[in-house]
């Protein structure tokens, strides 16, 4: 089988269309059928039974006994069963070089074990006579028998060969035949009707807008959509299959068609009506249908989809939506941060609008359907005081977007909730890793309106909390590293919305270190036998780290620190040219502020 070299998408001008084009075809799948039974009947054993016997097939009259035989062959057609059939033929070969007579090939009624020559089937059709190939050449005998095999897939799927001498009389050889002849079929399934279609003014599998019964009217602000189908040769990879797509007036009258390009297996085919090839504005329907392609003028074509029905409109609303509010006037300042308050948007008499969308200041974009009369009344939560901005656009059926209609108004001044620690003021270092230390969420203004927060440390691990009302709420942290931190609060009322945000910055104290200038980290100094002086500074955790514990060559010491936190230590190795120092700070009462290690090479011979 030859499979499809390349497929590849083509960008084409306003009178072709956007495909899928493909370099090469694929050839129809083959079968070989082997017979499912085989018998032959003797005219000198009238009532025996030859029924899947082992060894060739003889056929014809043996000159010395007068013995007359016949052959017969059923083959299963169950796997082309509703195909195409393209061609087939029958391969029989004979046993021997030489020899045998001319034979007719017949269609016949069916065989079974109790087939004798007393009781064989119905010679119904002769399908060919053929004489006994040369000794010099071939011995197959090879028929086309096109027209018999798909008359029995079409019917019974099931084909019984039968093998006579022409002349049953005259005293040639009998021709001896083997038991396994093979049907060779070329075929094609007729495509499956398409599928899963559907519309959309661009690319991307969520732009798409499904047609079908049940659906809702579908309108589209282009007149180049672009349509797909889910299309299906029915022989998976073994063919080619592209989709014919034709596209008419309400009235019916065919506008255009077009081909997508090749597909070698089932899958999603799109095109793109061109340019010009709708009038304009106004409603029409498209359909498609699958066709095989198995050879240069050849194909078989599947039935047509429904009809799937649209309407193009590309005049956007006129007029932008009046907007009112008796909660947040623009006229007046009104309400609070995070207080909820009515919207209204009407449709200022553009007669076909069916939804709003909207967004408050800098928060997402939002969408909602319009009521029958065309108005629709929304719920918005200021999340800053003061000026504040409504940005509202009336939405079509297709969805054209009308001019922006900007309602300012302002929200009454408004105390924010604070973050606080006394561990850790702002701007100043505090505390350390590994402690917990109290943050406090005052709430001020939104008091009444915040039920819960939800806050993270450096963006990770979301942690909710009940907020103690009309009260400050406060929790515990435990940072876990050092120097710049960020604690990240949201406030969030009963609805579940989130109506403010808030940061508090600050300071762990900064880690320990270990240096030594005899020996740089992950530099080779020093030598086997050469002390090096190694310095723990306590920085930031100096005024709390009374003692060092180090591990040296396999042995734990401990040091105390000296004023200020820091300490030097001399250590020479011995042995080995790398070593891993590992260092613990330590508060007075014991417990283990920091740990750190510090990886040093030491060069192979001592330079003392």
């Amino acid at each position: 089988m030859r499979a499809l070299l390349a497929t590849t998408f083509a960008f084409v001008s306003t009178t072709a269309a956007l495909a899928l084009t493909s370099s090469a075809r694929a050839d129809p799948p083959v079968l070989g059928e082997h017979p499912l039974s085989w018998t032959y009947v003797s005219s000198r054993h009238p009532g025996s039974t030859y029924s899947d016997t082992a060894g060739p097939m003889p056929v014809g009259r043996d000159p010395g006994t007068g013995e007359v035989t016949r052959a017969y062959f059923r083959f299963d057609l169950s796997k082309v069963a509703g195909r195409h059939i393209i061609r087939a033929s029958l391969n029989a070969r004979r046993v021997g070089d030489c020899g045998g007579s001319t034979l007719e090939f017949w269609r016949t009624g069916p065989i079974s074990r109790q087939t004798t020559w007393t009781s064989q089937p119905r010679w119904k059709t002769l399908l060919a006579v053929t004489d006994p190939p040369p000794c010099w050449e071939a011995t197959v005998y090879d028929l086309e028998l096109t027209e018999a095999v798909a008359e029995a897939a079409a019917r019974s799927g099931i084909l019984t060969l039968g093998v006579r001498a022409a002349d049953e009389e005259a005293a040639a050889a009998p021709t001896m035949l083997e038991n396994n002849p093979v049907l060779v079929i070329e075929y094609n399934t007729i495509p499956a009707e398409p599928a899963a279609l559907t519309i959309a003014e661009e690319w991307g599998p969520s732009a798409e807008i499904p047609c079908g019964k049940g659906q809702r009217p579908i309108y589209v602000r282009t007149a180049r959509p672009l349509l797909a189908a889910y299309i299906d040769g029915g022989d998976g990879n073994k063919e080619t299959t592209y989709g014919s797509f034709e596209w008419a007036g309400s009235d019916g009258q065919i506008l255009g068609s077009i081909r997508s390009g090749l597909l070698n297996q089932p899958g999603r085919t799109y095109v793109l009506i061109p340019d010009g090839k709708l009038p304009g504005e106004g409603s029409y329907k498209w359909r498609v249908r699958a066709e095989n392609q198995y050879g240069p003028d050849s194909r078989d074509v599947g039935p047509w989809s429904d009809w799937c029905e649209f309407t193009v409109d590309l005049t956007p609303p006129r007029q932008a939506p009046v907007v009112s509010s008796s909660d947040y006037p623009s006229d007046t300042p009104s309400g609070g941060v995070g207080t909820p308050g009515d919207v209204v948007f009407t449709a200022a008499g553009e007669p076909d609008v069916a939804a709003y969308r909207y967004w408050l200041n800098d928060q997402p974009p939002q969408k909602v359907p319009a009521r029958g009369d065309g108005s629709a009344k929304v719920r918005i939560k200021p999340l800053r005081d003061r000026s504040n901005v409504l940005t509202v656009h009336s939405i079509d059926r297709a969805g054209n977007a009308s001019p922006p209609r900007e309602y300012r108004f302002d929200v009454n001044p408004t105390r924010l909730p604070e973050i606080s620690s006394t561990d850790y003021p702002p701007g100043e270092y505090g505390g350390w890793v590994g402690r917990a230390s109290e943050f406090t969420f005052t709430p001020n203004d939104l008091a009444s309106l915040v039920t819960r927060y939800r806050y993270t440390l450096n963006g990770e691990g979301a942690v909710e909390v009940p907020a103690v009302k009309n009260r400050p709420t406060v929790v515990s942290i435990t940072p876990t590293r050092f120097d710049d931190n960020t604690l990240t609060v949201v406030a969030i009322d009963k609805d579940g919305d989130a109506i403010w945000r808030g940061a508090y910055p600050f300071l762990v104290k900064g880690a320990p270190t270990i240096s030594s200038d005899t020996y740089p980290q992950f530099e080779y100094g020093g030598g086997i036998g050469v002390p090096g002086d190694f310095v723990f500074s306590g920085n930031a955790l100096a005024s709390d780290i009374a003692l060092y514990r180090y591990s040296f060559e396999g042995e734990w010491r401990e040091v105390q620190a000296a004023a200020g936190g820091s300490t030097t230590v001399t250590l020479t190795p011995s042995g080995l040219d790398y070593w891993l120092l590992d260092v613990e700070a330590v508060s007075a009462d014991g417990t283990t502020l920091w740990t750190g290690s510090y990886f040093y090479l030491v060069n192979p011979e001592s330079t003392s």
